[in-house]
């Protein structure tokens, strides 16, 4: 049996004209090998209403692409999004 070469997928959103046809690759990805996703949004500061609004993004996109194709997790940092993405 062959070792997979990863067991999760980490999916940074930018909310850009690129996330759609990213996560249809991503989607079939994750199904093709059974892999688990976690979708990440970093945002620069603490504010309530924009991590708000970031997680209720995050999640509307995961339920419009991911939902009954492949376990998910969203997540909202805050941070400097290279520094989050390698954490």
């Amino acid at each position: 049996m062959e070792t997979p070469l990863f067991k999760k997928i980490l999916f940074p959103v930018q909310f850009d004209r690129i996330t759609i046809p990213a996560l249809e690759m991503l989607t079939h990805l994750a199904r093709q090998s059974d892999r688990y996703v976690y979708l990440l949004c970093v945002i620069p500061e603490d504010n309530s209403d924009i991590r708000q609004l970031a997680d209720d993004a995050l999640r509307g996109v995961a339920h419009n692409w991911l939902e009954g194709k492949t376990p998910y997790e969203t997540i909202v940092r805050i941070g400097k999004p290279a520094e989050e993405i390698v954490k």
